[in-house]
């Protein structure tokens, strides 16, 4: 055999070679392990007959998400009118649908219709909100827009008072919020922590730290309720840690020094 023909069976079992291996390490690169994936939960809050929506991203896409869930609260925080807000809180819901992540079955007009409400009426959104920040033992507002981004948060309703307002109420006002644990003879109060904010007839205020629902409902006293009247959106990002917007009708934490 000459040299020719010896280098053409060299290339030859080589190429059977290389066929034969491309696939094993194409599936190394392309296929993700358990530990690469992160699923995020999004449901709607105070509206009935809508599924939960949950979505599987790598951690790179989920690094992204969150940088845009963080862009969202910085803008939050420099709003000085509720017209703002509800603007910030409408560019927010695009956003998210890009990513996929809307309740089931909901378009961004409903979520938008569900997460804005009828709060206030379109001539008040654009009235100036004096910025309240006074600390109180407890602090307080009213009929507002909520947002928060926390941790050791609970999303539950008045058992009983469900049962008999949901078949005729179309956005349940009994939606609760929880934030933290109360004190018990087996441990110690444990907070919520991370930020909350709320545009209402009190003006905007923002938390940021530690704090706890101050609603004393005896029925659900283990969750800490500190809002009252929560509908919108909330996505579950994992651990205790929720990020959530839409409006309520009171809240009522006690944040700590």
């Amino acid at each position: 055999m000459n040299k020719y023909k010896k280098g053409l069976v060299v290339s030859v079992i080589l190429l059977f070679i290389g066929v034969a291996v491309a696939p094993s390490i194409n599936q190394s690169v392309v296929k993700a392990t358990d530990d690469d994936l992160v699923e995020v939960t999004v449901e709607a809050c105070g509206s009935k007959n809508l599924g939960i929506k949950t979505i599987t991203f790598t951690k790179e896409k989920y690094i992204e998400i969150k940088r845009v869930m963080n862009d969202f609260i910085i803008r939050l925080n420099k709003a000085t009118i509720r017209l703002e807000t509800i603007e910030i809180f409408k560019n927010e819901i695009i956003k998210l649908n890009e990513y996929g992540l809307l309740p089931e079955g909901m378009s961004v007009e409903q979520v938008k219709k569900l997460v804005i409400g009828g709060v206030f009426t379109q001539e008040n959104t654009r009235l100036p909100v004096k910025i309240n920040n006074d600390n109180h033992q407890y602090d307080y507002n009213f009929f507002c827009y909520v947002q928060g981004n926390t941790s050791r948060t609970f999303f539950r309703g008045i058992p009983l008072l469900s049962l008999i307002y949901s078949s005729f109420w179309p956005l349940s006002f009994l939606n609760l919020v929880g934030f933290g644990h109360p004190a018990s003879f087996e441990q110690m109060e444990m907070p919520a922590t991370g930020n909350l904010y709320s545009a209402g007839l009190l003006g905007i205020k923002k938390w940021t730290g530690e704090f706890v629902g101050a609603f004393n409902i005896p029925m659900l006293v283990s969750t800490c309720p500190g809002i009252l009247g929560f509908t919108g959106i909330k996505i579950y990002l994992g651990g205790e840690q929720y990020l959530f917007f839409g409006h309520a009708i009171i809240v009522k934490i006690y944040p700590y020094p």
